[in-house]
């Protein structure tokens, strides 16, 4: 179980909720965008009493949720196949649930060492003028996702740590086989042509990483690749 604070991006007419915008100064440490957390208990401060259960995970002994072997607790998966007049197509669904991907390192802070990052981070909060002072009060922003300065989430909060549900096509396929007739006079018994592919599409809420590959270490996967294949079978 992990224990952590409630945080989310919303809109700046939400002031109250769980994550609010700020959208006055309150010092240099502070732009519009940044992270604020909700005072849980409501005793007037932010600290470790404001924390909660908000996720699950299978190593609950780890320091942190970037530690934590994190597999799903439930995988489901269906195949379905069909044939008619010589076409056939098959279809294999993969997918999980009552798991949780976290957002750490380079899914949080880009650039780190000195490498690159997602497209997902030119979401972020923004002046209209970048070379404008962001802290002049006059300054115009453009709101996103992502915080604009050097602010990070809370590694346990609800913006960093995301509900990993997923539903993949992991594989389809469709051929024909050539009516029997066709081929005796040219000495062939069987001939079908298809065409398939791998990792066709994939319905999940989780950003920038692969849902199907639970790991501590998200940011450094390389992504599954789509693949599409055509071919055909002959026997002589």
């Amino acid at each position: 179980m992990i224990f952590g604070l409630d945080m989310e991006t919303v809109d700046v007419t939400l002031l109250g909720t769980r994550l609010l915008i700020l959208l006055f100064f309150a010092g240099n440490a502070t732009l519009p965008g940044d992270y604020i957390y909700e005072d849980w208990n409501g005793d007037g401060t932010i600290d470790d009493m404001d924390k909660y259960p908000i996720a699950t995970t299978t190593n609950a002994s780890a320091a942190n949720f970037q530690d934590k072997k994190n597999y799903p607790l439930m995988n489901f998966g269906l195949t379905l196949s069909a044939q008619w007049k010589g076409f056939d197509v098959s279809m294999t669904f993969q997918g999980s649930a009552m798991s949780y991907v976290s957002y750490g390192e380079q899914l949080s802070a880009p650039l780190q060492f000195d490498g690159n990052a997602l497209d997902m981070f030119l979401d972020r909060w923004r002046p209209v003028d970048p070379k404008q002072d962001p802290y002049d009060p006059s300054c115009q922003w453009i709101s996103g996702y992502y915080s604009y300065g050097g602010t990070t989430p809370d590694q346990n909060s609800e913006f960093a740590i995301q509900k990993g549900t997923y539903l993949r096509l992991k594989t389809a396929e469709i051929g024909y086989t050539l009516p029997k007739h066709w081929l005796a006079p040219v000495g062939v018994k069987s001939l079908r042509v298809y065409m398939n592919g791998y990792n066709l599409f994939t319905l999940t809420g989780v950003k920038g990483v692969d849902p199907e590959r639970p790991t501590e270490l998200y940011g450094y996967m390389y992504p599954l690749n789509r693949t599409y294949n055509f071919g055909a079978s002959i026997t002589f």
